[in-house]
C-alpha cells in the first residue's frame, strides 16, 4: 500500500497514489478513473478513502466499496461479521 498521507491530497499526490494502486479499487479491484473535481462523477470515479479519526489517506475505492465500509462504520469486526453472515446464507442455499 502507498505511503499514508494526510487528507486532502494535491493533484500530483492523488495521481501517484492512483497509479500505485494500478488504477483500480483497493477492495474490489474494479477499474477506476480519476476525474477533475469540477466534473460530474461517473459511476467508476475513484473516491479517496481516508480515516475520519486520523485524517490519513488509505487509498482509492469505487463508490460502492467506499459507501459500504462507511455504512459499517469502517469497523473491521462489522465487516467480518457481514462476510460471515453472507457466507452462512450461501451455504444454506439462501
Amino acid at each position: 500500500m502507498a505511503k499514508r498521507l494526510r487528507y486532502p491530497l494535491g493533484p500530483d499526490a492523488r495521481e501517484d497514489l492512483f497509479n500505485q494502486q494500478g488504477g483500480a479499487c483497493a477492495i474490489c479491484k474494479r477499474p477506476l478513473i480519476l476525474r477533475r473535481p469540477d466534473r460530474r462523477k461517473p459511476d467508476n470515479t475513484a473516491e479517496l478513502d481516508h480515516s475520519h479519526v486520523t485524517g490519513f489517506v488509505r487509498g482509492f475505492l469505487c463508490r460502492v466499496c467506499n459507501v459500504g465500509i462507511g455504512y459499517l462504520s469502517d469497523d473491521p469486526k462489522l465487516l467480518r461479521a457481514a462476510a460471515q453472515y453472507l457466507e452462512g446464507c450461501a451455504e444454506e442455499g439462501v
